[in-house]
């Protein structure tokens, strides 16, 4: 009895390493403030995050395929601007990358500068971008951050 081989397709491990960096290139001082040409039509948005904490925080989205994207850190007393986009339809929020691509959301949390994930605050953006029906121009969330733990409070 003879057992066959049938060969698997492979990526280039050159394609892989570029479609990684590229999806999750750090935020520049350029992506605060792009303005994103993908995503629904009519349904871009910002979110705006304030740091009211004494401690620097860091802002992350996961997109889909578990790639993520760095807003970078916010200092005590700034904000940042995120532009997004979503579709009250089918629930999907999209984040955009350095290229001004659509990145659908899985999620997005803030926490301590350098603990991050350890420290997270989740932010519902599904919940606060589609839940009405319509998709608002902005919504702004206020946050703290300890060198442990991030809290993260949308204002109505």
């Amino acid at each position: 009895m003879s057992s066959r081989h049938t060969p698997r397709p492979r990526l280039s491990v050159r394609a892989v390493l570029l479609a990684a960096a590229l999806a999750a290139a750090p935020a520049g001082p350029d992506a605060r403030a792009e303005t994103p040409a993908g995503g629904p039509a009519g349904s871009h948005a910002r979110v705006v995050i304030v740091n009211d904490g004494p401690a620097p925080l860091a802002c992350r989205a996961t997109v889909a395929h578990w790639f993520s994207r760095d807003f970078g850190t916010i200092q005590p007393g700034e904000r940042r601007t995120i532009p997004v986009a979503a579709d009250p339809t089918t629930g999907t929020v999209h984040v955009f990358n350095g290229r001004g691509e659509a990145l659908p959301l899985e999620i997005f949390y803030c926490g301590p500068a350098g603990e991050a994930w350890q420290g997270r605050a989740s932010l519902d953006l599904r919940a606060a971008l589609t839940g009405g029906g319509a998709v608002p121009e902005s919504v702004r969330y206020r946050c703290t951050a300890s060198p442990a733990r991030a809290d993260c409070r949308i204002e109505p």
